[in-house]
């Protein structure tokens, strides 16, 4: 388990290959946050306000959240089991990618890709 909730500076964690990590704690202030790799089910981004970027590569993720990330720009979501993914409260957001299959919910300007998933 990793917990950056005091860490109030940081604004980028990058965590890769850690089949270890199931757990992770952010900080309000993080701007940006890229997984790839890990054991990580569940995401907690509600109190992520100022989050602009997020990348999840390669684990179980199941379920994502991003209905109270007003600022978020790009998502990237690709080799997961995310099954449904809502923007409907992400005005700015401008670019997803998501694994073939993933329903998107609520209307979007962004620019939208599908991966072909690799199993």
């Amino acid at each position: 388990e990793l917990d950056f909730n005091k860490n109030k500076k940081l604004r980028l964690i990058e965590i890769g290959q850690t089949k270890a990590l199931k757990n992770i704690k952010f900080n309000s202030t993080c701007e940006s946050i890229h997984l790839k790799g890990t054991s990580v089910k569940k995401v907690e981004l509600k109190k992520l306000e100022k989050l602009e970027d997020f990348s999840y590569y390669n684990g179980p993720l199941e379920k994502l959240d991003i209905s109270n990330n007003p600022n978020l720009e790009s998502i990237k979501v690709v080799d997961s089991n995310v099954k449904k993914l809502d923007v409907s409260h992400n005005p700015k957001l401008k670019y997803i990618l998501i694994d073939e299959g993933t329903e998107i919910i609520g209307s979007t300007n962004a620019q939208i890709e599908y991966n072909k998933r690799t199993e």
